[in-house]
């Protein structure tokens, strides 16, 4: 078995940049299909719109997790592809299916790159607030920070702003598009007025990673963790590192705002957090629908927590410690939530905030022409066959998004609540564990971020 060496990060860092999607290989009809349908547009009509119709609702009937109960509507009202995949869908049971352009995605999830200004948002009440900015981005050069306050956009105020417009404005497509916002930064009495243009920024998937002790003298690692994506792999290790040479004992990983990604970087994470107690033993077991049951039996559908990276080139460090606590709230998805479901059978995951976003399920990416559609494949289970939550996961205790403090702050609500619990056992100020309704709001474009809740295989 190779050890881990340091100076070896650095390459992995570049191979993970430019990691590509492997080809799709096996027999079945639908690779088979998604190998012929990603042909360019225009060569043979395999890109013309009735093909690419005939293709959605054929790859639905193939590998839809509720193929049977698929709704049956008119392809010819429906002047887009994507369009057409998204009215067949199961709206009663799936808020989370979705397409969009390959490269859009590709770039966000392979590269770690995203067309935009460098600033991550929430919206509440017809107010939009600031929740963390990307370094080195338009917003961060505009000294914008967390908790301020977008007013107006082109001087058009945030609460007679069509959806449409916000979309087009806070969701940029392209480079090069330029906004004027007036904002109000936290803690200030006036406002000031910003220009950003759009270009393409780098996600960092960790950010704020530190290490500090209490006046007890217990020591902390923290990091705000924000999607698993292909760039996170090398810098969760070196994150990990960090906390182990500084030999801490609590962990507390910020999710709050990571909607997922790739599995196999949940099943890493969770091995890194965790120690021996876990390796070789199951993480996630999927679980694909009725047509496929060569699927669910095949050894892959089995997901293992791992000792060593997906590439098999280094170990990965292992925290071992007996309780790992995680922040948490509806933007905390789909593979995150893999984290919790799949560490819980074997420590104590404590998890402090907001219920999750609840979506047990996954799908593999299917390109077609142009465009990447995500169908939900499988129903992830832990260990113990456990998969309940659908409506979310409910937090240890509850803390509210304090965006009166930066991330990573010991003062910030959720924070200091997690430090409280870890020096008491208790909640404190913060709610305990209560019973919240279903899940069933559905958020207006501008704050739809779907496409980032992701349970995905590579």
């Amino acid at each position: 078995m190779k050890k881990f060496f340091l100076p070896a990060l650095a390459t992995l860092l570049l191979a993970a940049c430019g990691a590509g999607e492997p080809p799709c290989t096996d027999n079945s009809p639908a690779c088979q299909a998604r190998n012929e349908m990603s042909t360019s547009e225009g060569e043979g009509g395999i890109c013309s719109l009735a093909t690419q119709k005939r293709w959605v609702h054929g790859h639905l009937d193939n590998v839809y997790l509720w193929h049977n109960e698929i709704n049956e509507v008119p392809e010819t009202n429906y002047s887009t592809a994507p369009d057409y995949f998204k009215a067949l869908l199961v709206s009663s049971k799936d808020r989370f299916s979705f397409s969009q352009p390959q490269a859009q995605f590709d770039s966000f999830f392979q590269e770690g790159v995203e067309i935009g200004y460098g600033f991550n948002y929430q919206g509440s009440g017809g107010h939009l607030y600031i929740s963390y900015i990307d370094p080195d981005s338009p917003a961060d050069f505009a000294s914008i920070k967390r908790g301020a306050e977008i007013l107006s956009i082109d001087a058009v105020p945030i609460s007679k702003m069509t959806s449409k417009s916000l979309t087009a404005a806070l969701q940029p497509t392209s480079t090069d598009q330029r906004y004027l916002f007036e904002i109000r930064d936290r803690g200030a009495e006036q406002s000031r007025s910003v220009t950003l243009t759009s270009r393409k920024v780098r996600k960092f998937p960790t950010q704020n990673v530190n290490t500090f002790s209490d006046t007890y003298g217990r020591t902390y690692g923290y990091m705000q963790f924000n999607a698993h994506t292909t760039r996170s792999e090398v810098e969760l290790i070196l994150n990990v590192l960090k906390f182990q040479k500084n030999q801490v004992q609590d962990v507390i990983v910020d999710m709050r705002y990571n909607r997922g990604g790739y599995l196999y970087i949940a099943a890493e994470t969770a091995q890194m957090l965790s120690g021996p107690q876990t390796q070789g033993k199951v993480f996630e077991k999927l679980i694909y629908n009725d047509k496929h049951p060569e699927k669910t039996a095949a050894p892959s559908s089995t997901v293992l927590f791992p000792a060593m990276t997906r590439d098999q080139t280094y170990v990965l460090p292992q925290m071992n410690l007996p309780r790992v606590f995680l922040l948490t709230g509806p933007d905390t998805c789909s593979a995150s939530e893999a984290i919790i479901n799949g560490l819980t059978p074997f420590m104590q995951v404590i998890l402090i905030g907001d219920k999750t976003c609840g979506k047990p399920y996954g799908f593999s990416q299917a390109n077609q022409c142009g465009n990447a559609y995500f169908a939900i494949e499988f129903q992830g289970f832990n260990s113990l066959g456990k998969s309940d939550y659908a409506n979310g996961i409910e937090p240890t205790c509850y803390a509210t998004d304090d965006l009166q403090h930066d991330l990573g702050d010991p003062k910030e609500a959720r924070l200091a609540a997690a430090l409280h619990y870890a020096q008491t056992g208790t909640c404190g100020t913060a709610r305990a564990r209560q019973h919240s309704p279903a899940l069933t709001t559905q958020n207006p474009p501008y704050l739809d971020q779907s496409w980032r809740n992701q349970r995905l295989l590579k």
